[in-house]
């Protein structure tokens, strides 16, 4: 399979709290051979609303969280599939449904936030 590219989003929380998400497209890391793409393994930093927000800084946090090895540590997925959707829905899609993926992380609170990206 090859090496997807990452995708980042820049956005804010309902209280003002300035985030970062990296997202790639890949297997599930559980599924041990399987190589299709299953899931969007999304990484994310926060940034307090007294700290001046740094875009290359963000990306730079997030996309660590994202290939980290710790156990969901500023790290979770978006699972691509349901009983709804076909096998390679997303294709020739991704930018899309990786927006579709993250642009409610805007509708939270930091603390809702934090709490799905256990951070």
């Amino acid at each position: 399979m090859e090496e997807q590219k990452v995708l980042f989003y820049h956005g804010k929380t309902i209280d003002d709290h300035r985030f970062t998400i990296a997202g790639q497209f890949s297997p599930f890391p559980k599924n041990g051979d399987d190589q299709e793409i299953d899931v969007i393994i999304l990484g994310a930093s926060l940034c307090s609303p007294q700290d001046q927000f740094v875009k290359k800084t963000g990306r730079k946090k997030a996309e660590g969280r994202m290939n980290s090895e710790a156990i969901l540590k500023g790290r979770t997925y978006y699972h691509l599939y349901n009983k709804t959707r076909l096998e390679g829905w997303f294709i020739g899609k991704e930018v899309n449904t990786f927006i579709d993926a993250v642009k409610d992380y805007e509708l939270m609170r930091s603390a809702e936030f934090k709490s799905d990206f256990h951070l």
